[in-house]
């Protein structure tokens, strides 16, 4: 289960993207339940009379917003070793797609039987092992429907199936058959007719794995030193190991990890920004008119699709449970009123020449052949809005202060 902090902060996320999209793919002709802003009045006729002015949300319910200008964001950068034993797993894996299980006899690899062949024949499984295993389900006694799958891998302790299954898996050999019962969760999106069931599950232990030891590493490497020359393609090309020892296999696993978490960190900072304004700010009653209008939209795309909304969401917004999905609604209306206060606070204006440049990069990042089809088809104060809000993004980014966790 992920912590609230998590949540929120992939809430964030999502509500910055709904936001940017709704803005550029509103209908023509739809009304817009905005209010005219303070600062100028917009002929809709007249593309020059939105340059100054953002056609804002009701902020009224924001009693304070938190103070944006000296906002400070973590960075966390650390790896753990929960991380590590993912991309040793995914090592595991490829090496094991050399084989060919289906066949009649079974064909290995001898570079995948070297590799298990590490692990002691009379070792039992224990909390951080690496495996492979197949089960199959019964509920009531009767099979339970997707229920059964082979050669599948993970270790345990990796969180990556319901609570009480890979501790089931613990104390037992490979070559072994055993039945574990597991209760599913009063929350389970992937199949809401599973919540609360009791399932019994017959487990078979096919291969127990060797650790991140120096012999494990070294027949990895002799696997991926076959796979480079197996697909070299010239043949004066010489395979260099990026690794040799544990050690040096660790080294390498945490500055690619630590690569892909700053490149996450910037590509979603302003969600990031976003989530720290929401969570310091006080707010009276926000609207549930709106909040029920974003939420009935995300409903009528559920029905589109002709499942129901848990599918829906579980498949189009990661995995968002119910609650997670109520609290999306709220943030985005927030977010909206938000950065109505940030854009008036800043007496932001937007030049004709900002415009053009800006309305040109839309268009081509939406998909339209051409900036005046963008204008004609969202609308020129939708496309404005747009610009307004990116501009208030490229403000919070420049102010904010990054404190990073190694």
């Amino acid at each position: 289960m992920k912590n609230t902090a998590v949540k929120i902060r992939r809430i964030a996320i999502i509500a910055i993207i709904i936001i940017l999209l709704a803005i550029i793919i509103a209908a023509p002709g739809c009304k817009n339940d905005k209010k005219t802003p303070k600062r100028a009045s917009a002929d809709p006729k007249d593309i020059t009379a939105y340059l100054d002015t953002y056609a804002s949300e009701d902020a009224s319910y924001i009693l304070e917003l938190a103070d944006y200008r000296n906002l400070t964001i973590t960075k966390d950068l650390s790896v753990s070793e929960s991380e590590i034993n993912d991309v040793y797993l995914s090592e595991i894996s490829k090496l094991s797609s050399r084989n060919d299980f289906s066949a009649d006899p079974q064909v290995i690899d001898p570079l995948f039987e070297k590799f298990a062949s590490l692990t002691p024949a009379d070792k039992l499984t224990e909390e951080g092992d690496f495996i492979c295993f197949d089960y199959s389900g019964k509920i009531d006694g009767e099979p339970l429907t997707g229920g059964i799958a082979s050669y599948q891998f993970t270790w345990l302790g990796s969180g990556n199936f319901i609570p009480g299954f890979e501790e089931s898996i613990v104390g037992h050999a490979a070559g072994t058959t055993f039945p574990i019962t597991v209760t599913f969760p009063s929350s389970y999106p992937q199949n809401t007719d599973l919540e609360n069931k009791e399932v019994v599950f017959d487990i078979t232990v096919r291969y127990i794995f060797p650790g991140i030891t120096d012999d494990a590493i070294a027949a990895l490497v002799d696997y991926e030193r076959t796979a480079f020359n197996e697909t070299k393609v010239k043949e004066e090309d010489v395979f260099e190991p990026a690794y040799t020892t544990a050690a040096g296999y660790r080294d390498k696993v945490r500055a690619s990890v630590r690569a892909e978490k700053e490149t996450t960190f910037e590509q979603n900072l302003e969600g990031y920004i976003m989530e720290k304004i929401y969570k310091e700010s006080k707010y009276g009653t926000v609207p549930q008119d709106k909040i029920d209008s974003f939420k009935q939209s995300v409903q009528s795309a559920a029905d589109m699709y002709g499942v129901t909304l848990e599918i829906y969401l579980y498949y189009a917004y990661g995995g968002m449970s119910l609650a997670e999905f109520d609290e999306l609604a709220r943030f985005q209306v927030c977010a909206r009123s938000i950065f109505t206060l940030i854009i008036n606070n800043e007496n932001m204006i937007i030049t004709q020449e900002e415009f053009d440049e800006k309305s040109e990069v839309i268009a081509e990042n939406y998909g339209y052949d051409s900036a005046a089809q963008l204008i004609s088809e969202a609308g020129k104060e939708n496309v404005c809005n747009s610009i307004y809000i990116e501009k208030a993004i490229a403000l919070l980014k420049s102010l904010v202060k990054v404190e990073v966790i190694e």
